[in-house]
């Protein structure tokens, strides 16, 4: 009888040493057990504030926090005017933006080719976020400058009001044509060409830009040539062409010089730049340089991020 006793007390304290660890568990736990399906439990915090409308623990991956990326957008260059007094062409629209917002998808990048003598350089783009437009060409004799990111140099025997105009926030006029002989300088990516004739008809120079790793001018202007004496137009910093004939600088965007023959604009040029690790991306030429990733695209392609 007692042993029946003992054996019935025994069975009371370990109900309730159940129905206590039970009630402790509840109370004290934060975190609720779920089963995949497959065998896997994983532990979810029971925490009211985890319970958000969208159902996302973490707003960081909802996909929809964007990056932010410098560009620089350079066109090709206007070839120079084919004609012994042929002006310089334009230098290709040259644009820098240190803050363009970008999301997790690919963006077409377009390199804008220079043009031939005479002829204006092709546009260049990063997606549909920033265009440059490509340099006017070059006029010949008795042929006005094109307009374009940076106007091209008409040649001689024509006045300044057929100058080439330049797109204000992307590049300069040209300078103006003299009426017997010289041509003048395309416009630069950062200031105006010089006149023919009495000028030197020097291209106009372009802008320096960091965002590669290193200071290097690009967007100069082509220059103007003029037959009547020694003068020849030297081309602007930063890839424009010198006269007689001189061609831009490839992937600068520099005008073509003028010349018999007149010289070739250069190509343009897309470069991208972000904080290293703040971003993946593929495309282009990937180097890296005081801790930030550099994308170079010498010709057209894809740049891709990949995630933010």
């Amino acid at each position: 009888m007692q042993s029946k006793k003992l054996l019935f007390s025994g069975v009371i304290s370990l109900v309730a040493i159940l129905l206590f660890g039970a009630h402790s568990l509840m109370a004290n736990s934060s975190l609720l057990a779920t089963n995949n399906g497959d065998g896997a439990v994983n532990n979810v915090a029971a925490d009211a504030d985890m319970n958000e409308p969208d159902g996302d623990n973490n707003d960081l991956n909802d996909g929809d926090v964007d990056g932010v990326v410098r560009v620089l957008v350079i066109a090709g260059g206007g070839g120079g005017g084919a004609g012994s007094n042929g002006g310089g062409g334009g230098a290709g629209g040259y644009q820098q933006n240190d803050a363009i917002t970008v999301a997790a998808q690919a963006y077409i990048i377009t390199v804008g080719a220079g043009g031939a003598a005479g002829l204006s350089g092709n546009n260049s783009l990063f997606g549909s976020l920033l265009t440059s437009t490509g340099g006017g060409g070059g006029g010949a004799n008795n042929i006005g400058g094109s307009n374009g990111g940076s106007g091209g140099g008409p040649g001689a025997g024509i006045n300044g009001l057929v100058k080439g105009l330049g797109i204000v926030g992307q590049g300069f006029n040209s300078g103006e044509g003299d009426p017997s002989a010289g041509g003048a300088g395309g416009g630069g990516a950062s200031n105006i060409g010089e006149s023919g004739g009495g000028g030197t008809g020097n291209g106009g120079p372009g802008t320096a830009s960091t965002i590669s790793g290193s200071s290097l001018f690009r967007g100069g202007g082509g220059g103007g040539r003029n037959s009547n004496n020694a003068s020849k137009g030297v081309g602007g910093i930063g890839g424009g062409g010198s006269a007689p004939n001189g061609n831009g600088t490839a992937n600068t965007g520099g005008g073509g010089a003028g010349g018999s023959t007149g010289g070739n604009g250069g190509s343009g040029v897309v470069i991208i730049s972000y904080p290293t690790g703040s971003i993946t991306a593929t495309g282009g030429t990937i180097t890296t340089s005081g801790g930030n990733t550099i994308h170079t695209f010498t010709s057209s392609g894809t740049f891709t991020v990949t995630s933010l």
